[in-house]
């Protein structure tokens, strides 16, 4: 498998008045297309500002972040909404999902800025929540939904155009233990059936069970790296 993301050297220093505050500290980690790579860390560790700089949220003070080829760090922010469009999709703790719109309408978003037609992306994004259960909650709003049901719609929304990456930050977060594993194994499942690059950032040592590699930060630093091979 080929390196989709090369991380090399990097550093992130926030000032605070005349104080320096280093988040990360010489960062160095290659990962592969395919892979179920887990960031772990506790509340800042890191790990958060490492996923920032991954998905070009944040530019790192020194380094370079290398996606598919090319050195995110370096584009303009009208060419890394691009390439988040093109290439990269989130599931997020807090859901993230628009309130007045419909489970269909809020999956069917990544296809509308891709200008994909009407017919279409209502199609692709009938088929990604039938995929995760809910084909029977289409027209429902979120707040129609519980928790596990509005973090499907999250992640039908993060899987569908089929992008090559999927960050999902602190994914589990807002649910109970039996929702939490039902929503780790469709989303590893997912990201295993169309060889997409998972990459998971968490505190909790049960969620990153799920990877084939753990990431260790600690301090703005790689602790260690765990493969688990499976």
């Amino acid at each position: 498998m080929e390196d989709i993301i090369e991380i090399k050297n990097v550093k992130k220093i926030y000032r605070v008045g005349d104080e320096k505050i280093i988040a990360l500290d010489d960062i160095n980690l290659k990962i592969k297309q395919g892979e179920l790579c887990c960031l772990l860390g506790t509340s800042g560790s890191g790990k958060s500002t490492l996923l920032n700089l991954l998905a070009g949220l944040e530019k790192p003070s020194s380094g370079s972040i290398k996606i598919k080829g090319i050195n995110i760090e370096l584009l303009n922010e009208k060419k890394l909404v691009k390439f988040r469009q093109q290439h990269v999709g989130f599931v997020f703790q807090s859901y993230n999902l628009m309130s007045p719109l419909t489970a269909l309408e809020n999956v069917c978003l990544p296809l509308t800025f891709k200008g994909i037609s009407k017919r279409a992306r209502e199609k692709e994004a009938s088929k990604m929540l039938k995929s995760v259960g809910l084909e029977n909650r289409l027209k429902h709003k979120p707040s129609q939904m519980s928790g596990g049901q509005q973090q499907r719609v999250g992640i039908a929304r993060a899987f569908v155009g089929d992008p090559e990456i999927v960050f999902a930050d602190e994914p589990t977060g807002n649910l109970d233990s039996k929702t939490t594993k039902e929503v780790m194994e469709l989303i590893v499942s997912m990201a295993k059936k169309n060889n997409q690059t998972l990459i998971i950032v968490t505190h909790d040592q049960n969620i990153a069970k799920f990877a084939n590699r753990i990431v260790h930060i600690f301090d703005g630093n790689i602790e260690k790296i765990e493969q688990l091979n499976y």
